[in-house]
């Protein structure tokens, strides 16, 4: 790759998408399991209560899913920037003095 660094593996990109749709859907599935909890024990008000609640946590779901990528996407773009910025600066300014080990 450009930056220096191998492709991820199949593996690690497997490991991650995993770890996203968890992180992101976690929510939403124990929403929906308390639903389906209190109306099989016919706890109807909390159920009544719970629906609501399992709709907030699938818009975030949704949501946080474009945020996540988009804020990512832009990190990298900016880590790129800054670090070729901090290589022109060390190699043009005289004053510093960096010691490689």
């Amino acid at each position: 790759m450009a930056n220096g660094n191998p492709p991820p593996s199949p593996e690690s990109r497997f490991v991650t998408r995993l770890a996203n749709v968890l992180i992101q859907w976690t929510p939403v599935g124990t929403g929906a399991g308390f639903l389906v909890h209190f109306l099989s024990e016919q706890d109807w008000f909390l159920a009544v209560c719970m629906f609501p609640v399992m709709l907030v946590t699938a818009v975030w779901a949704k949501y946080t899913e474009n945020f996540i990528g988009t804020v990512g996407d832009s990190a990298g773009e900016r880590g790129k920037s800054d670090a070729i910025a901090l290589s022109k600066r060390l190699r043009t300014d005289p004053s510093i003095t960096v010691i490689f080990i």
